[in-house]
Parts: C-alpha cells; sequence; structure tokens
C-alpha cells in the first residue's frame, strides 16, 4: 500500500473523477461561476457574497451552491480581478521571502522547511477542489505553517550573517 507503483497507480485513476456526479456537478459550478465574474469582473460581488450571487446564475430548478468548492474561483467572485490581484501580490511577497534555492542545502533545518512547505502546499492544492480554508482550524493550520516557514527562513539568515 505505499510505493511509487501505488501513487502512478492512484494518479492513473483521475480521469474517470469526470463520471463521478460530485466531480461533474462540482465543474458544472465552477462554470455558472465564471459567469459571475464577468458579470462584476473589478470587484466582484462583495465579501461572503458568494452564495447570493450564485443564485443569479444557477438555472430555475436547479440547486445552488453555498460555496464554489474551489478557494480561489470563490476569491475572485467575490472580490474581482482587483481581490485576485492583491492575493496575487501578498503570494508573490511572501514566496519571495522564503523561496531562494540553497539556503538550507547544507543545514538540519532543511527537513523542518520541506515539512511546512509539504504541509503549505497540500492545503493549497486542496482547495482547488474544496472549500477547506473556509474551515478555521485548516485556515488557522495554513497561517501557523507560513508564519513559522517565514521565521524559520528569517532565524536562518540571522545565523547566516553571524557565520
Amino acid at each position: 500500500w505505499v510505493g511509487p507503483e501505488k501513487v502512478i497507480e492512484r494518479v492513473g485513476t483521475l480521469s474517470e473523477g469526470q463520471s463521478i456526479p460530485s466531480m461533474v456537478s462540482r465543474v458544472g459550478t465552477w462554470k455558472r461561476s465564471l459567469d459571475m465574474v464577468t458579470g462584476s469582473p473589478l470587484v466582484g460581488t462583495g465579501l461572503g457574497t458568494y452564495a447570493f450571487g450564485f443564485m443569479r446564475s444557477a438555472p430555475p430548478g436547479e440547486g445552488w451552491w453555498t460555496t464554489a468548492h474551489n478557494e480561489y474561483l470563490e476569491l475572485i467572485c467575490d472580490t474581482g480581478l482587483a481581490g485576485g490581484a492583491i492575493f496575487l501580490a501578498g503570494l508573490a511577497a511572501w514566496l519571495f521571502i522564503v523561496l531562494r534555492p540553497g539556503r538550507f542545502r547544507e543545514r538540519s533545518d532543511r527537513f523542518a522547511f520541506m515539512g511546512l512547505s509539504s504541509g503549505i502546499l497540500g492545503l493549497l492544492l486542496h482547495s482547488v477542489v474544496s472549500s477547506n480554508l473556509q474551515v478555521p482550524a485548516n485556515a488557522l493550520l495554513l497561517v501557523l505553517f507560513g508564519g513559522a516557514l517565514v521565521s524559520l527562513v528569517l532565524i536562518s539568515e540571522k545565523q547566516r550573517g553571524r557565520s
């Protein structure tokens, strides 16, 4: 149950997910969400108004969703391109602080760096298909991992400066 063969085998079944009702309904919701973005592209519908904005774009007689099940798409729907640009600027600034190749090459801190980075990446990838950051515990975990990673990098730079 462990090993690269099992991972490759599981990844090979991803195309089968297109026939899963949950995934089909999510993709349909994402397409309708893109219609919401074109309706108010600059500033969106407002923070926390996804459910109300979605009601306008859902076909009559069909159920409507309160979340997009994609954090990034919901952010663009709620805040528009302006909010998306702010998010990307913040992400770029954070990445500039923490991602410098070779910083932990010969240091024991590289394991903590890899662990924190993997946890952050896992949470961010999960946000593509779910609204996991709307769960307070997951959002707190992302903030704690991000802060710990910045702290690790800054402490490493400080120690490097002394050497």
